[in-house]
């Protein structure tokens, strides 16, 4: 799905620069919206420079940033089929590889403009991501300071478009599926780092890859667990990364818990 999403991520880049330079027709609320949102814009551009965190003109400044704000909304929408995919969720609101999920995705998307008739997909959306937060697990996803999601909001045709790409089939006829049987969530990194090859490059975002964690991994925590015993084991992830070595440590902490309780009760 990367190349589909790619092109999704530049037409959603190319929507919000649009509506921000006052180039689309909006009604009256929108208007005060994009307003809003150019002053946004701005004062995390003023604040970015007064910190020199950047030295780029406001104009290639802002391209970055709005395909930030546009992989953001992208990554919302991944988020939320990967839990409805992965049936950790028991509604269905963006659609699924099979006939039954897309049905009831589609009958709640009818449901959400009964309800709201002068709504348009961008609500929904939100709404959808609003629903989701209610998750304690899920909730720094979608909250404001923690997302580029709440600067700015695309058009309601580009959210349409948006909304309707969960529901599209691929050249081979399938709807594609973010279901993980276990679980993992490493792909939805890599999903990360390629959605912009342009904001990859500039802020180098590539995971470090599989071995290399292990290999680090092997010669961090086990010593430190064996000579200081992994029930006193504390971590911290000093680059702030996808969270990948963290992940690693816990899985190798959980199975010496699991061994220790074995040992002291002779059960799996």
């Amino acid at each position: 799905m990367l190349a589909p999403l790619q092109k999704l991520v530049a037409s959603l880049r190319d929507d919000l620069r649009d509506g921000l330079d006052g180039k689309t027709d909006e009604p009256p609320a929108r208007r005060a919206e994009l307003a809003a949102a150019r002053d946004r814009v701005r004062a995390e551009y003023d604040a970015t420079r007064k910190s020199e965190r950047t030295a780029q003109a406001f104009p290639a400044w802002r391209e970055d940033y709005l395909t930030q704000v546009a992989v953001a909304w992208v990554l919302a929408c991944v988020f939320v089929r990967y839990l409805e995919d992965n049936a950790f969720v028991a509604d269905c609101w963006l659609g699924g590889p099979d006939d039954p999920r897309r049905d009831e995705s589609k009958a709640r998307h009818a449901a959400f403009f009964r309800d709201h008739p002068a709504a348009t997909d961008r609500d929904f959306l939100l709404a959808v991501f609003a629903r989701t937060a209610d998750i304690p697990a899920a909730r720094d996803l979608f909250a404001e300071g923690k997302t580029p999601l709440h600067v700015a909001g695309p058009s309601a045709d580009a959210a349409t478009r948006l909304a309707n790409f969960w529901h599209a089939r691929d050249d081979d006829g399938n709807v594609p599926t973010f279901a993980r049987p276990d679980g993992d969530t490493e792909f939805l990194g890599d999903l990360y780092q390629g959605l912009s090859e342009d904001v990859r490059k500039r802020y180098a975002l590539l995971q470090t890859p599989h071995f290399v964690r292990e290999f680090i991994l092997d010669r961090t925590l086990d010593p430190a667990c064996d000579e200081f015993g992994f029930h006193h084991a504390r971590l911290i992830d000093p680059t702030c990364g996808s969270g990948h070595f963290l992940l690693g440590a816990f899985d190798r902490l959980m199975r010496r818990w699991r061994d220790h309780y074995h040992e002291l009760t002779g059960r799996d």
